[in-house]
């Protein structure tokens, strides 16, 4: 006979899981019992379920292993969604269980419970509630395993006595996920590609790309054959699957329909490299224009299929069929070059990532600066970068930032504003606690300044002051300063005369160091 606990602890004996990621409650103390004498797994904790997914997110990015994710009945999964919703639209898996109350105690609707899984639905592949302890074993490894083949959240409720219980059942099997085991039949897009060379081509990429293998190489050969453009999709989040050093890499496309429609009809033939190109703002012009042929590369396990007109569509493994394609075409191997660096604009923000040595993982929350960050980071050639995910939901870069720390123990830099710090702060003390180096540059422009910018794009004859009366975040003014050091950072504020000094003192700092800049980065020092 086997509790609950016993199965709980194989599983993470199986699948060899080396952190939980949580914020937990009542109905989730005998979860951490386990937790607290297991020999292998860790628990992070982290002051809000938000910021709890968010670092699950930066450790599967880093690490490629499907994180757990521990947080409480409906109110802590209520407030983890919007991070949940953000790694569901660009592809982290992540298996995320929630306390549920006991089963008998739920015909009288005790406090916080509800109903879970309907809650989960809207942003995760599977979800499910176990009902009795004899299903546990296999609850948690379907949900495990459908994560870590999907590359999205998965959810997981458990009654909180479940763990007490016996069944006799409950073994478990490290089973070894074995994909694109034939390839497709390409002949047909060899011979469209042969019939319009010549031809103006360019390949989008989109975020399901991070986790395929061999891409990175075999689109740099492919794309100089066909002498190509190569775009990072708008809210792909990372572009680790691109060499940035290539000289067709054009960095992100437009994440405006009208302005990626107008760049994309310079172009005949389009390759999409994963689910979708997102777009901002509705235009009666789609993204794609009708006139060029679309080509989608995609390994199938996606939110949204068929959200283009495509000439082609090839499912599987997006890195093997385009190293496919690659030989089949009879492309020459690319030997991978630095290119040299452009001048680099000379403001605070362009000096301060200029003396960031470029293997740190840079991490962009998004913003009024963020197209500024985005031709920085492209133009500065740094090799690993998150950026905004394409579920627009703020509060996720601080905690990711923190996630792929843990993982490299190196410093990474977050990038943010100070009404988006505001969103998950919390993820300062995670990282104080756990001594995980992370360095965090806000811009402070007392003001939610993209959506000014916005509310005057969409109401252009709207007065100044009536937007500036409710997006001005003063009145008081946010005490960066104290927050900060209040969560165990260390604090300090850059300018164009110790910005150098600062950093250096950051990188050297075992721990969360929270610099802020005056958000003036258009401007000359």
């Amino acid at each position: 006979m086997k509790t609950g606990k016993q199965i709980l602890s194989n599983f993470f004996d199986t699948f060899e899981v080396d952190y939980v990621f949580g914020n937990p409650g009542t109905t989730e103390t005998t979860f951490l019992d386990v937790v607290s004498t297991h020999e292998r797994c860790k628990f992070i904790l982290a002051l809000h379920e938000s910021v709890a997914v968010g670092l699950a997110a930066g450790y599967a990015l880093k690490s490629g292993k499907t994180p757990i994710v521990n947080i409480h009945t409906y109110p802590g999964l209520a407030n983890a969604m919007s991070n949940i919703f953000n790694a569901y639209s660009v592809n982290i898996p992540m298996m995320v269980i929630a306390g549920q109350q006991n089963r008998e105690h739920l015909i009288h609707k005790p406090i916080l419970s509800g109903e879970l899984t309907e809650l989960a639905k809207t942003a995760t592949k599977l979800q499910y509630e176990i009902r009795n302890v004899s299903e546990m074993n296999i609850a948690l490894q379907r949900c495990f395993l459908e994560a870590t083949e999907s590359k999205m959240p998965t959810f997981l409720s458990i009654p909180m006595e479940i763990y007490e219980d016996n069944c006799e059942t409950g073994y478990f099997k490290k089973t070894k996920l074995l994909s694109n085991t034939q390839n497709p039949d390409l002949n047909q897009l060899v011979d469209e590609i042969k019939h319009n060379m010549g031809k103006k081509m360019a390949f989008v990429v989109d975020a399901e790309t991070h986790w395929c293998a061999n891409l990175k190489d075999s689109l740099r050969d492919l794309s100089a054959h066909l002498n190509s453009d190569v775009f990072l999709a708008p809210f792909a989040s990372t572009y680790s699957s691109i060499d940035v050093n290539m000289p067709n890499f054009k960095g992100s496309l437009p994440a405006i329909s009208l302005q990626a429609h107008e760049l994309l009809a310079n172009y005949d033939i389009v390759f999409l490299l994963g689910e979708k190109i997102q777009s901002f703002l509705y235009h009666e012009k789609q993204t794609i224009p009708e006139n060029i042929k679309l080509f989608q590369f995609s390994n199938g396990n996606t939110m949204v299929r068929f959200d283009c007109q495509f000439d082609y569509v090839v499912r599987g493994d997006v890195g093997e069929n385009i190293s496919l394609l690659s030989k089949l075409l009879g492309c020459a191997k690319v030997i991978p070059h630095h290119l040299q660096m452009g001048k680099v604009p000379n403001t605070l923000l362009a000096n301060i990532m200029n003396i960031i040595p470029r293997d740190t993982t840079i991490v962009i929350e998004g913003g009024s600066h963020q197209n500024v960050e985005e031709e920085l980071v492209h133009q500065l050639h740094f090799e690993e970068v998150y950026f905004k995910s394409r579920g627009g939901a703020l509060g996720m870069a601080m905690p990711l930032a923190v996630g792929v720390s843990l993982v490299s123990c190196k410093h990474s830099v977050c990038l943010l504003g100070d009404g988006a710090s505001m969103y998950s702060i919390q993820a300062l003390w995670t990282a104080a606690h756990y001594n995980i180096p992370t360095i965090f540059i806000c811009f402070v422009n007392h003001e939610y300044h993209i959506l000014k910018q916005l509310w005057k794009l969409q109401v252009p004859d709207s007065q100044e002051q009536n937007y500036s009366t409710i997006m001005d975040i003063s009145n008081p003014n946010l005490d960066l300063h104290k927050i900060a050091e209040g969560f165990g950072a260390k604090y300090a504020h850059a300018t164009p005369n110790n910005y150098q000094e600062v950093l250096k003192a950051a990188f050297e700092f075992n721990g969360p160091t929270f610099i802020t800049i005056r958000d003036d980065h258009k401007y000359s020092m």
